[in-house]
């Protein structure tokens, strides 16, 4: 059985590989990386099996202590902000007045958008100059600037 060894560990390695890049996780690539120190273990075929077995587990374990949280960091996926996120903090012109009970407008780079208040019950009148505080759905929410 022991000159087959190659053959197996060879498989352990290419399937760990397959079942990364399926998953992304960074699980099952430190297998791989054991898989292929056991199998250069393997080829003179004179190292016991159970001595490529423990370097398997030992090598898998070091490299995922070692590697997986510095891995996660310099892979780690950022959200990139679509350019309807970018007028959060864009000023603009109310329109229409906007109420507590009432939503109003807002014009920002001639584009009306319906807004309403940051602030609760607070009214904001036309030709105020407003910024974006945030955005739900359709509806910016607005506060005045002070120009003082």
């Amino acid at each position: 059985m022991e000159q087959y060894m190659i053959y197996i560990w060879l498989g352990v390695l290419i399937l760990s590989i397959i079942v990364e890049a399926a998953t992304t996780s960074l699980v099952s690539i430190w297998f791989a990386g054991g898989a292929l120190i056991a199998m250069i273990l393997s080829i003179p075929s004179i190292i016991p099996f159970w001595v490529e077995i423990i370097a398997f587990v030992v090598v898998s374990i070091v490299l995922m202590i070692c590697f997986r949280s510095l891995s996660l960091k310099l892979l780690k996926r950022s959200t990139t902000r679509s350019n309807i996120d970018e007028i959060i903090g864009s000023k603009g012109v109310i329109i229409k007045k906007v109420t507590p009970i009432e939503r109003g407008e807002v014009k920002i780079n001639d584009i009306v958008w319906t807004a309403m208040s940051y602030q609760e019950n607070e009214t904001i009148e036309v030709d105020t100059i407003v910024e974006v505080c945030a955005l739900k759905g359709n509806k910016l929410y607005v506060k005045p600037i002070n120009n003082k």
